[in-house]
């Protein structure tokens, strides 16, 4: 239902600011760092280790890591502007042991997609430069696929589980823009996303309630470029 009613409401957002014929219509792309919670997930590596009837240790745990995205807006009042954004992010975690018996690792690969209203307001403008506040809301779709491999030269064990998951966010940042030349700006942007809502099942045990789910609430930083029509 929720999906819907959003459609619903950016069609109608859009039909009505192509009918008061917007100032400006804005298209951006963004690439930076994100950092994520997943304290959860976290939990779980500890609780792998501590069942394991042998060392081993942490190599990475979900790192901030590069993304990407883009976005289209629409200025629907003076200094209002409305529009779309898209975002993609990527991170894991691993953890293992290998010696002359043989080796053990356990991956965590998560991915996400994520589509949001923004909504901004330019705070001030000073020469080349403008100060902008952004509040995004929208559904991020994950997959987050859980692999572990033991090999001891006499047996091997490999098991994989994909999951995926559905959540709802918030995430707002404040944004600086330098107008390069003409209808082209430099932008660079700081803020921080929190998931309100985390869903998440195994494809192939859709019966079971996971006690641990990703957080891909954290700070996020970007740099890009956007084109004024």
């Amino acid at each position: 239902m929720n999906k819907v009613l959003l459609i619903a409401f950016v069609i109608c957002t859009f039909f009505l600011s192509a009918k008061e014929k917007p100032a400006n219509i804005i298209f951006g792309v963004k690439t930076g760092y994100g950092w994520f919670n997943h304290d959860e997930l976290k939990m779980l590596n500890r609780t792998v280790i501590s069942s394991l009837p042998f060392n081993s240790t942490i190599i990475d745990e979900f790192e901030p890591s590069l993304n990407y995205g883009a976005y289209s807006q629409f200025e629907i009042l003076p200094r209002f502007f409305l529009g779309l954004e898209y975002f993609h992010f990527y991170t894991g975690s691993r953890l293992g042991q290998k010696d002359f018996s043989g080796y053990y690792s356990f991956d965590q690969y998560l991915e996400s997609n994520a589509l949001g209203l923004k909504f901004g307001y330019e705070l001030l403008k000073i020469n080349k430069f403008s100060f902008n506040t952004y509040a995004n809301s929208g559904l991020s779709l994950s997959n987050w696929q859980v692999e572990s491999n033991l090999n001891t030269g006499t047996q091997i064990v490999n098991k994989t589980d994909k999951l995926k998951g559905v959540n709802w966010y918030v995430w707002p940042e404040a944004v600086c823009n330098f107008n390069l030349s003409g209808n082209m700006s430099f932008i660079g942007s700081i803020g921080y996303s929190i998931d309100l809502t985390r869903n998440y099942k195994s494809e192939s045990k859709l019966d079971v309630e996971l006690t641990r789910n990703p957080d891909w609430s954290g700070f996020r930083m970007s740099l890009g470029l956007q084109y004024k029509l």
